[in-house]
């Protein structure tokens, strides 16, 4: 990839069911390296579709069946799955509108928060122990030691939500796609993830891709977004 090509490039893409019915129709979207751009449009105009489609996360029963998506100089809608989970973290990360959704409620935050770093990289046992804990601290999550032995449901939802965005962030993605990540929180908390999040992606360098529930977060944080109908 030069130096100056984007570092998310989607070209007419589509996505059908598997009846043939299209759920999107030529989406086309660019967005540079290190900056924030957002997906808006009403309920239904297919916003997580499109998001999803980035790196290949489709619901069962949709799948891409036209366009291409270029990302950080790989096709990766022609990618194989097992490429697509060595870009799934490290290149490209996602967080949801709900953490209980990702997070499993059975196993403790730091065996989860472990569990990518040791796919992903060859860092030790204590190694990802303590970036684990200093990314804790960085989404000001109070006794972070503490919180490595505890399970998701001993947190609020903004504190789940920062512990998920943590949780991404450890692998330093060049990309994160962050879906309604603040729908359930209160305004305060919405204010909060959404800072930590945009104060992550900039000292790492991360793009963002985010797919806001409301116009005023987009005036806000975002720099490029486009509108679905």
């Amino acid at each position: 990839m030069t130096q100056d090509a984007p570092l998310l490039s989607i070209e007419k893409l589509e996505v059908s069911a598997a009846g043939g019915t299209k759920i999107l129709h030529g989406i086309d979207y660019m967005l540079d390296r290190g900056t924030i751009g957002a997906l808006v449009g009403e309920s239904g105009s297919g916003k997580t579709m499109a998001a999803r489609s980035i790196i290949k996360l489709l619901p069962t029963g949709l799948s891409i069946t036209g366009g291409r998506i270029m990302l950080a100089g790989e096709d990766v809608t022609a990618a194989s799955l097992r490429r697509l989970r060595q870009v799934r973290g490290p290149v490209a990360g996602m967080v949801f509108q709900e953490p209980m959704v990702t997070l499993n409620p059975v196993m403790t935050i730091g065996t989860q928060m472990a569990e990518a770093m040791r796919l992903h990289t060859s860092l030790t046992r204590d190694e990802i122990r303590q970036r684990s804990v200093e990314m804790l601290e960085r989404v000001q999550l109070r006794n972070p030691e503490s919180a490595l032995t505890a399970y998701p449901h001993e947190f609020s939802g903004g504190m789940r939500q920062r512990i998920l965005l943590a949780s991404v962030m450890m692998l330093r993605p060049k990309l994160l796609i962050a879906d309604e990540p603040t729908t359930a929180l209160d305004t305060l908390s919405q204010r909060e993830v959404l800072d930590l999040m945009v104060e992550l992606a900039r000292d790492f360098g991360t793009a963002v891709l985010l797919i806001p529930h409301n116009l005023g977060l987009v005036d806000h944080y975002t720099e490029h977004p486009a509108v679905l109908r």
